[in-house]
C-alpha cells in the first residue's frame, strides 16, 4: 500500500484505511471549451477530531453554511501527485470534499464577471486644452506594460450618427504633423494590460510562451466609447461585455494557445498547442502499460474556424474575405464531423489607406447614444507608420484572419487540423506507473507506448494503492 498523504490549508487530514482515493488528471490540450485540470470527485474523510479542527468543525449545526475554497496538496511517498483547492460538498456521516484545480477554482467569482463591470481603475485627464494634448500626444510611447492603453486614427464616418460635432472629420483619434487633433478620442486598451490586471486581481502571474509573444503584447481591444466631454477615462466602460473566462478562453482560441495552470505557484502558462504537437516524445511506458489492443475512431473530417460578427459595423460580412470562416477543403459547415472551433472575437478591415476602417455609431456622451454596443473585436498596436498611430488587423506578416498567408490557420492551426484528421483514441489502457512517473508526466508531453506516440486525455490514479495500476486514455500523435 501506498503512503498516501492529503493536506488541508498546510495541515495533514486522517485519512481512513480502505478508502479509495481516484486522482483523475485530465489534460487541457484536446477541449478547448474549458481550462481543465486534475480533480477528484470526492474526498471522503471520517468525523475526527483533528479533520473537525482543519475544516472549521463544518459538520456541526452551529457553524454557518459558508464554505469556502482551501488549498490541497496530494502526496504519495513524498511525491507530490495534485495541488488545487477544496470545498465542503456534505457532511453526514463524514466530510464529502469535491477537489478540482480549474479555472473557476483558481479565480472564484471573478470568472463569471463581465469586464465592464470590473473597476479596473480611472485615468484622469488633464484639464487645461494644451495639457490634455500634450497627454494624448505622449501616449504615443504607451505599451501593455507602460500604462497599458494607446490612441490609434480609426476611419468611421458614421460615428456620431451624421450629427458630427465640429471638430470631427470621420476620424476617430485623428492626427495631423506630428500631433492629435481636436477630432474624437476614444482609448485602446491593450488585451495584456487587461489580462495583468486580473492576475494582479486574483494573485496570479501569467507566462508561457504565447503570454511572451509580439503577438501577445501588440493586441489591442477595440471599442467604440467617446470621451467627448468627459475628464477621466474609466477603463471598464471601454472593455466588451465578456465575462473573465470568456476573455482569457475565447482569445486562446486565436493562436490555437492551451491554458495550464500550476497551482502550488499561481502560474497560468499560456503555451501554443502548435510547439506541443511539434515536440518529440519525452517519456517512454512500453514496459509499463498492458498490451493496447484496438482503437476507438476520434478522427474528424476537417475542423472549422469562426468569428463573431459584428453586427453593427456595415463592413463586417462574411462575403468579405477578411471576415471569412476557414473549413477544411473539401468540406463544408453542415459536414458531419466537422469539429467547430467559434470565438467571440472577430477583428476590423483595413482601409486603403492603411487604417483601421468601421461604418458603425459609436457610444458617445455628446449625442447621447449611451444605448449603443460595441462587439469584442481586436486589432494589432502598429505604432506610428507614415505619421500616424495605427492599429490594424496586420502585425508583420501576421494577419487576424483566419484564411491566406499569414492567417492564423496557417500560422496556428494548420498541425491542429492534420492532429485531428489523422488520431484516434485508444481504449483504456492499464498503465502501471510509480508515483515518480506521475510526478515527471504532465498533459502536453508525447508518450512513447511499443512503438506508437500518444498525448493523454485522462489517466485516473488510485492514490491509494497505485499497484493497482492506473487507467489512461490516450490519443495518436506522430
Amino acid at each position: 500500500m501506498n503512503n498516501l498523504e492529503i493536506k488541508i490549508a498546510g495541515q495533514n487530514v486522517e485519512i481512513p484505511e480502505g478508502r479509495e482515493y481516484i486522482l483523475k488528471r485530465k489534460s487541457p490540450l484536446l477541449d478547448k471549451t474549458e481550462v481543465l485540470g486534475d480533480y477528484m470527485e470526492e474526498i471522503d474523510l471520517p468525523f475526527t477530531v483533528n479533520n473537525d479542527r482543519i475544516l472549521g468543525h463544518y459538520r456541526n449545526p452551529q457553524v454557518l453554511d459558508q464554505p469556502t475554497r482551501a488549498y490541497c496538496e496530494q502526496s504519495v511517498n513524498s511525491n507530490m501527485m495534485a495541488r488545487g483547492f477544496v470545498i465542503p460538498s456534505s457532511a453526514i456521516d463524514s466530510y464529502k470534499l469535491a477537489f478540482t484545480c480549474g479555472l473557476a477554482d483558481a479565480f472564484g467569482n471573478l470568472r463569471t464577471k463581465n469586464l465592464n463591470e470590473i473597476n479596473f481603475g480611472s485615468i484622469s485627464l488633464p484639464l487645461p486644452t494644451i495639457d490634455r494634448q500634450n497627454f494624448y500626444n505622449n501616449s504615443i510611447n504607451n505599451t501593455w506594460n507602460n500604462n497599458g492603453y494607446t490612441f490609434p486614427t480609426v476611419e468611421n464616418e458614421d460615428f456620431y450618427g451624421g450629427i458630427n460635432p465640429e471638430n470631427f472629420n470621420g476620424r476617430v483619434n485623428d492626427y495631423s504633423s506630428g500631433a492629435y487633433t481636436l477630432s474624437t478620442k476614444v482609448p485602446y486598451f491593450f488585451w495584456k494590460y487587461i489580462a495583468q490586471e486580473i492576475a494582479t486581481k486574483v494573485g496570479w502571474t501569467f507566462a508561457g510562451e504565447w503570454w511572451n509573444s509580439q503577438a501577445c503584447s501588440a493586441l489591442l481591444i477595440d471599442n467604440t466609447y467617446s470621451l467627448d466631454t468627459l475628464d477621466s477615462i474609466l477603463i471598464q466602460n471601454h472593455l466588451p461585455t465578456l465575462t473573465v473566462g470568456q476573455f482569457l478562453l475565447q482569445t486562446a482560441i486565436l493562436d490555437d494557445v492551451v491554458l495550464m495552470f500550476d497551482v502550488p505557484n499561481r502560474i497560468l502558462r499560456f503555451e501554443l498547442m502548435d510547439s506541443f504537437l511539434k515536440n518529440t516524445a519525452a517519456l517512454d511506458w512500453s514496459s509499463k502499460c498492458q498490451p493496447i489492443t484496438g482503437k476507438v475512431p476520434a478522427r474528424v473530417v476537417g475542423i472549422e474556424l469562426k468569428w463573431n460578427l459584428d453586427a453593427d459595423d456595415a463592413l463586417a460580412k462574411v462575403t468579405n474575405i477578411f471576415y471569412q470562416n476557414y473549413v477544411t477543403p473539401g468540406t463544408d459547415s453542415e459536414a458531419e464531423g466537422l469539429l467547430k472551433f467559434e470565438t467571440v472575437w472577430s477583428s476590423v478591415v483595413t482601409s486603403p489607406n492603411g487604417f483601421a476602417i468601421q461604418k458603425k455609431q459609436g457610444i458617445t456622451p455628446v449625442n447621447k447614444q449611451l444605448d449603443k454596443k460595441f462587439t469584442p473585436r481586436l486589432v494589432f498596436w502598429n505604432g506610428m507608420v507614415s505619421g500616424y498611430p495605427r492599429a490594424t488587423n496586420t502585425l508583420g506578416t501576421k494577419k487576424l484572419q483566419w484564411n491566406g498567408a499569414g492567417g492564423l490557420y496557417e500560422t496556428s492551426w494548420k498541425r491542429e487540423e492534420r492532429f485531428r484528421m489523422q488520431t484516434f483514441q485508444t481504449p483504456t489502457v492499464k498503465m502501471f506507473l510509480t508515483e515518480s512517473d506521475l510526478t515527471e508526466w504532465s498533459p502536453e508531453k508525447k508518450v512513447h507506448i511499443n512503438g506508437v506516440n500518444y498525448l493523454f486525455e485522462s489517466i485516473d490514479c488510485p492514490l491509494h494503492n497505485l499497484p493497482q495500476g492506473c487507467d489512461g486514455i490516450g490519443w495518436r500523435v506522430w
